[in-house]
């Protein structure tokens, strides 16, 4: 027998000894103070030391601790009831009377042993006198059972037990279901609750004593109760009310083929007592209310509010209205275009599981009020705090504290309100709000309004203060206060995440650096032994931080490399969809990253003595090398932040980009539904925009005018040649990716003079037409001789009409803008009329192959090939193209005044206004210059006539119009076409993005479809051959040689890659076959051949 270390203690002789004893050892005295003590009152002779001596039994058994707290353990003491229930399907639990505990079986390191009592204290008195008595472990123990109280426990197993013995509605004709029921005995032996909360659960269901057993209501059963009632009050000779109602003449209605306790039900659950009036009894709105919305619902599966409404007037008794208060926890209310609607959604019917509930609730309808999805989790929480705390550990708005660092580190310095920043206006206070969504800065006011403003994917609805370390949630308008009670609490977490985060950032001291100003370009370039270009980033203003932060930026563009990187989602800031998905676009423009590259990275312009075309009159410059200084260009800087970002594998954040063009173009301001694609011309316009305006500088200084002067105080002569020295600057560099010239050419009908302008352009809105030549005034199907036959016969008439000068205003008013079919006349000419001739499509092409490029003015109003025959049918982009190229006749009140044949005859008769001489003519465009990326834009929505007092009205175009991933445009192209290798008839583009909006002018919402591929090899020849007319390219002649055509036009290939669909955050992989079949809005095309 093993033996363990003994204790010793005194033991006392005598009951005066005993008595002082106790009271020193009440006080937790020392043994040494004990002895002190008995030797001071002489008394320590009858006190004698014992020795306690543990050993071990034969016999150990294996038994189970509980660990209990003061309150538990003194009931215990008391001897209260304590009882272990549970299946063993489910969880054990230990239930008093009041209290139910959840029970856990917790192992422990240590070995407990169970041990007779044993006394305390060290040795006192002789150690010659030893007293042993010897303790005997009986049991030892390595687990315990942890308890756990249980505030409210689920109730869903005895709902479920309750169920299966249901009271329908015709019970008394069922004679087996009288055999039906449970005791309550029966549920305490299988719910785990104790006795008292098994009551009160009762109490709160429709539960009936029928047969002396526990029967569950049928909902046709109640409603049937209900019925009676209210049919009582609502009959014009019953003297009571539901406000006021003796319960004796409801028992009587009751008692016909109904359960004798059904009465008891109604009196419990529906109406309590009159203070006033003893024995009278009036109805509780908000039980009846909910009692009968509750069983209508069920009978539904969704109806409109209205409908509700209406129905519920009829099934509510006189006195009682509805109040949507009191339907929380059953029901669900959502919002579309259509239209609210209601369904039947009740707690009763979740899952207990605090995670499953949420994810179904979030399911069913992604922003909640607080107060409306508490009403869903009071049953599994007890207090509000509980709730708050279980809504914060699941709330998708609830970003890690990581990412809300990173969104505050990168924003702007100080933080400013995003919205006051648009129109360069102060906050309204100090306190700005940081969203923990999207990293947004915003005051008080516009914090309230990012919440409120309606978007796709996750609500907005938290936002922190960096000066109080405070968040708040402005749904519940309320702050957000960690818990002590709750480990897991996510405002805890996160609060002290950024008060550490704010600590160090605070701690941190800058470092001083001397600036060294700069006096100009030239000497800025000497001394740092290379371009300003290169340290100076791209036209920012000095300062050696800021060189930092732009060659920071220009290394991650630089480093992109050509992997492929996968769509990232952009939070809607606030119905911003239209900017997010043209920003889908933007990102994979790969083009872009060579231009934010080189801009800024001019320093001087070189304008040879020339004489220019300005407002046709022509002004004489002189030679001149215009300085260029860097300035501020925040748009540029935004963008090339936002690129950046993108090309390192992260989501950039919206908000500072969107500011600078919302504080360019003001429209944007606010939370309104915009155009996507003004939103894209805006943002074109703003980055050209900023580059002109250094070169503005530049000329203003050159001819000594203050910049910002007005026009009205500058001689004119001046405000010409500066309009001529910045047509002589070039293009901006932007246009060297999206920039484009058309040709518009006007032929004469009587002289046959052709005059050209050219017209650039960043990107064509295409109209959007039907075929009306494919069917006849009776609506029948035309076939395609009838169709060629028509058209050759309308050409003819119109020959006719144009000869005889009699081009007049009917003319026009038939033909305007000549039809889809009229299109391709030119290409059939030039044909001539193959079909017919028996001339093969290869002598045609070799025909054409054999031609020299003419410098004939005429060859402008060619393109460079027919355009395919599918193109005249249905709907396409080609159609659509066709049609924009078409020839436009001039006639009537839109006649031409030929430069060649009627100004001189105006001239000389000094005729004016409608007394000149006009011819009718004709007029098309072409593409003279394709750009780098062809950006497409699909004129859905268009103005017509006929609105409220003649008003013309808005409509939207529907419907699908055909695009295909490759698209030649050189039937589109002039036969003069520049920017292509000599003898390709091909000009080749790659569909890469796809901007489409569904909906109505009314509500709608824009998402991208957008490719991630790898680069196209020959971008860069494309970029430097349009580079060549921009301010960039004057500066900086290209170095790359000219286009060479390094594979055949059949074995161009797309780039690899795949695509996506982007509707603002959420981002998922999708098909080729499910793009080419969306409504497009804008497509974005780049150059591969």
């Amino acid at each position: 027998m093993a033996e363990a270390e003994g204790q010793e203690h005194p033991k006392q002789k005598g009951d005066t000894t005993a008595s002082l004893l106790s009271v020193i050892s009440s006080q937790q005295s020392s043994a040494e103070s004990v002895k002190q003590f008995l030797t001071l009152i002489n008394e320590i002779d009858k006190v004698t030391s014992t020795v306690e001596r543990i050993s071990f039994s034969n016999h150990l058994t294996h038994f189970k601790l509980i660990e209990v707290d003061n309150q538990m353990a003194e009931k215990f003491i008391q001897g209260s009831k304590l009882v272990f229930r549970g299946d063993r399907y489910g969880f054990a639990s230990l239930c008093t009377t009041d209290e139910t505990y959840s029970v856990k079986e917790v192992e422990t390191s240590n070995t407990m042993l169970l041990i007779e009592s044993l006394g305390g204290g060290n040795e006192v008195g002789d150690k010659e006198n030893l007293h042993i008595e010897e303790r005997k472990v009986l049991g030892l123990a390595q687990h315990y059972l942890q308890l756990t109280f249980v505030p409210k426990p689920s109730s869903s197993k005895l709902r479920d037990l309750l169920r299966a013995n249901e009271l329908a509605l015709n019970w008394n004709e069922q004679p087996e279901d009288s055999e039906k029921g449970v005791t309550f005995e029966d549920l305490l032996d299988s719910v785990q609750m104790s006795e008292n909360q098994l009551k009160k659960a009762l109490e709160s269901m429709p539960v009936i004593k029928h047969n002396g057993k526990l029967r569950w209501l049928s909902n046709d059963l109640r409603s049937e109760i209900l019925s009676r009632v209210i049919d009582y009050f609502d009959d014009p000779s019953t003297q009571e009310s539901a406000e006021k109602f003796s319960p004796e003449n409801i028992r009587s209605i009751l008692s016909q083929n109904m359960p004798a306790t059904a009465f008891e039900w109604f009196l419990s659950a529906m109406a309590e007592p009159v203070n006033s009036e003893n024995g009278m009894y009036h109805i509780i709105d908000s039980s009846f209310v909910r009692a009968r919305a509750s069983q209508y619902l069920q009978t539904v599966a969704r109806i409109t509010v209205a409908a509700f409404e209406e129905a519920m007037n009829m099934m509510l008794p006189i006195g009682i209205a509805l109040n949507y208060d009191y339907l929380r926890g059953i029901c669900l209310i959502e919002g579309s275009i259509t239209g609210k609607f209601i369904s039947y959604l009740s707690s009763e019917d979740l899952p207990g599981d605090p995670r499953e509930r949420l994810q179904i609730l979030f399911d069913k309808k992604q922003q909640w009020k607080s107060e409306e999805i508490s009403a869903f989790l009071a049953d599994i929480c007890t207090e509000q705090r509980a709730i708050d705390s279980l809504l914060l550990a699941q709330c998708r708005s609830f970003t890690d504290a990581q990412e809300v660092r990173k969104k505050i580190k990168n924003s702007s310095s100080p933080p400013v309100c995003f919205e006051c920043n648009k129109v360069e206006e102060k906050p309204k206070d100090d306190e700005l709000w940081v969203c923990v969504t999207c990293g947004q800065a915003a005051c008080s006011e516009h914090s309230a309004k990012h919440t409120t403003a309606n978007r796709t994917g996750d609500p907005h609805s938290i936002f922190y203060k960096k000066e109080a370390n405070l968040l708040r949630c402005n749904s519940c308008e309320a702050d957000l206060q960690p818990s002590e009670d709750f480990s897991n609490d996510k405002v805890k977490e996160f609060l002290n995440d950024m008060k550490s985060f704010v600590i160090n950032s605070t701690n941190k001291k800058p470092k001083q650096e001397k600036e060294k100003p700069v006096k100009n370009a030239q000497n800025a370039s000497e001394e740092n032994g290379e371009d300003v270009k290169e340290a100076k980033g791209n036209g920012i203003k000095g300062g050696k931080a800021n060189d930092r932060v732009a060659v920071k930026k220009q290394n991650a563009l630089s480093n992109g490399g050509n992997s492929l990187l996968p769509a990232r989602g952009l939070p809607n800031l606030g119905n911003t969809c239209f900017y997010n998905s043209v920003m889908q676009c933007v990102m994979h423009t790969h083009q872009l990253v060579h231009y934010l590259q080189w801009f800024g990275r001019v320093r001087s312009v070189h304008v040879p003595t020339r004489t220019l075309l300005v407002n046709e009159e022509k002004i004489q410059l002189e030679e001149v090398n215009l300085q260029i200084s860097p300035e501020d260009c925040p748009l540029n800087d935004a963008l090339r932040s936002f690129i950046a970002e993108f090309q390192h594998g992260s989501a950039p954040s919206p908000s500072p980009l969107f500011s600078q063009i919302s504080r360019k173009s003001p429209r944007f301001k606010g939370w309104q539904q915009q155009d996507a694609h003004e939103l894209l011309r805006c943002l074109m316009d703003g980055l050209r925009s900023e580059e002109m305006e250094m070169c503005k500088t530049a000329i203003a200084k050159h001819l000594h005018v203050p910049n910002k002067n007005s026009i009205k105080n500058v001689d004119p002569v001046i405000v010409k040649q500066a309009k001529g020295y910045l047509q002589a600057c070039g293009r901006p560099l932007l246009d060297a990716i999206f920039g484009g010239t058309l040709m518009q050419t006007i032929r004469c009908s009587e002289c046959g003079h052709i005059s050209e302008r050219q017209e650039q352009f960043l990107d064509l809105s295409l109209p959007i037409s039907s075929n009306p030549m494919r069917a006849n005034a009776g609506g029948q199907q035309l076939s395609a001789h009838q169709i060629k036959k028509a058209k050759k016969t309308r050409r003819q008439q119109t020959k006719q009409q144009v000869a005889k000068g009699n081009a007049s205003s009917n003319l026009i008013g038939e033909v305007g803008r000549m039809s889809l079919e009229d299109r391709e006349e030119s290409s059939e000419d030039r044909d001539a009329d193959t079909e017919g001739e028996g001339q093969s499509a290869e002598e045609s092409e070799q025909e054409q192959d054999n031609m020299k490029i003419a410098t004939d003015p005429a060859d402008f109003t060619k393109v460079l090939v027919p355009a395919p025959a599918e193109y005249s049918n249905g709907r396409s982009v080609g159609n659509c193209l066709l049609e924009f190229t078409a020839e436009e006749l001039l006639a009537g009140a839109n006649a031409y005044e030929c430069e060649k044949c009627c100004a001189p005859v105006n001239k000389k008769s000094g005729a004016t206004g409608n007394k000149k001489k006009r011819v009718a003519a004709l007029k098309r465009y072409l593409i003279l210059e394709p750009p780098t990326v062809l950006t497409l834009h699909l004129k859905r929505f268009q103005q017509v006539a006929g609105g409220f007092y003649g008003r013309s009205t808005t409509r939207k175009i529907g419907g699908h119009v055909h695009f295909s991933l490759q698209f030649n445009i050189a039937p589109f192209c002039s036969r003069n076409v520049e920017r292509i290798t000599p003898g390709s008839r091909s000009i080749l583009y790659s569909l890469y993005g796809v901007v489409s909006h569904s909906g109505d002018l009314g509500g709608g919402h824009y998402v991208a479809y957008v490719k991630s591929r790898h680069r196209v090899q020959q971008a860069l020849q494309f970029i430097e051959a349009a580079r060549a007319s921009c301010v960039d390219g004057l500066s900086f002649p290209p170095t790359l040689p000219t286009l060479t055509l390094e594979q055949n036009p059949a074995d161009a290939q797309s780039p690899d890659g795949q695509w996506y669909y982007c509707s603002d955050s959420h981002v998922s992989l999708v098909s080729e076959n499910k793009v080419l079949n969306v409504e497009a809005y804008i497509l974005f095309y780049e150059r591969i051949l």
